[in-house]
Formats: C-alpha cells, sequence, structure tokens
C-alpha cells in the first residue's frame, strides 16, 4: 500500500488523500492521513481522537452496527443519524449509488429484478436508486437514510439551543443506555421519545 501510494503521492501534493480502511495501524503509521473506517471498525478511531472522522458501511457489516441493505429494518437504517452526531462523524462515504451489474461489471442487470448484483452481495448493497428512464427513483431505503441525515440537522439545532453534552445526555437517556455504532435501540418508539424532546426544546 506504502509503495502504490508513493507513486502518486507527488502528483496529489495539497490534496486531501482519504481512503475507507479498518486496521488502525495504517492511520498510526500515517500512511492514511484521512481515514474512513467502515462503522464496525470506527471506535480505536474514535478513542484516538482522529478528527475530521467520516465512516462508512457495504456487505461487511451485516451484524450489530447500522445498515441498509433490504432484509434490514428501517430503524436499522436510520440509526446511522444519531450515531454520527454522537460521535462527531464528519461524512459518509456512499457505497453501490447506482451499480446495476453483476459482479466486476460482467453483464448489466435489471435491479427491479436482480438486486443481489448476480447473488454476488447482499441484496440492495449494489444501488440505493432505481433506475427510471433518464433518471433515478429512490429506494425506500435512500428515503429513510435521508432521514437519518435530516436527524442529524435536528440535533444540531437543538444543540444551538441546550448545547452539545445535554442533547447527547439525553440521547442516551432517551435510548436507555449509552449510545455506541453496536449498541442502539431495536425499536421505533425510541424515534418517538427523541422527537418528542427535541420539539419540546426546539
Amino acid at each position: 500500500y506504502k509503495a502504490a501510494k508513493a507513486v502518486v503521492a507527488d502528483l496529489l501534493k495539497g490534496y486531501p488523500i482519504m481512503d475507507a480502511l479498518s486496521n488502525f495501524e495504517f492511520y498510526k503509521q500515517g500512511i492514511v492521513p484521512l481515514p474512513i473506517p467502515s462503522n464496525d471498525h470506527i471506535m480505536p478511531f474514535i478513542e484516538a481522537g482522529v478528527q475530521g472522522l467520516w465512516t462508512y458501511y457495504c456487505c461487511g457489516q451485516c451484524k450489530n452496527v447500522s445498515n441498509r441493505l433490504m432484509a434490514m429494518p428501517s430503524w436499522r437504517n436510520r440509526s446511522i443519524g444519531y450515531q454520527m452526531y454522537k460521535y462527531d462523524i464528519a461524512g459518509f462515504l456512499q457505497w453501490g449509488y447506482n451499480f446495476y451489474y453483476s459482479q466486476r461489471s460482467v453483464r448489466k442487470l435489471n435491479p427491479y429484478f436482480d438486486t443481489d448484483a448476480d447473488m454476488s452481495f447482499p441484496s440492495g448493497d449494489s444501488f440505493s436508486v432505481y433506475p427510471y428512464g433518464d433518471d433515478v427513483i429512490p429506494s425506500l431505503r435512500q428515503k429513510v437514510f435521508a432521514n437519518a441525515l435530516e436527524d442529524i440537522r435536528l440535533l444540531e439545532r437543538l444543540e444551538e439551543k441546550l448545547g452539545r453534552a445535554r442533547v447527547i445526555e439525553e440521547l442516551d437517556r432517551v435510548a436507555g443506555e449509552p449510545l455506541t455504532f453496536t449498541s442502539y435501540p431495536i425499536d421505533e418508539r425510541f424515534f418517538e421519545g427523541l422527537y418528542q424532546f427535541i420539539f419540546e426544546n426546539l
């Protein structure tokens, strides 16, 4: 990896260099200055105080953490919003927006009928929107993820009034436990309680 990076490093001087990774050692050795760890490997980066941290998920993040695969309930998709807020995550790396092919792009597929890239990935991993003429139609998963981003904005607005520490305290209180990327409510009633608190205090 270091050898490959060295081939282009001088050409990219002055530009931000970021990469998706799971191994903290890459960051610790300074190989990747702006790491984007997956949400199931992010805690060592958070605990090390890495600033400007992004995160992502794809087909490998199927246990315990948030994701938007078709087999998952919407609350699991939406949970990424308040998790990103609590840990001050700066961005999200999107995998598979409109990949309508089999693995390695061997042949084109119809995502209305083939949702798993010809049995290569979990259903829904390779696309979040459906083709519609020259445009696209957002999937339910895409709309729920947009709701998660809106949750972040609401919490930020609330933070302006109450302060960040109080908002995080209330997040954990409504959840009934300290929220993490692997420990979070599995009941839609959490959102009802959270919104009640938000709109009573905005």
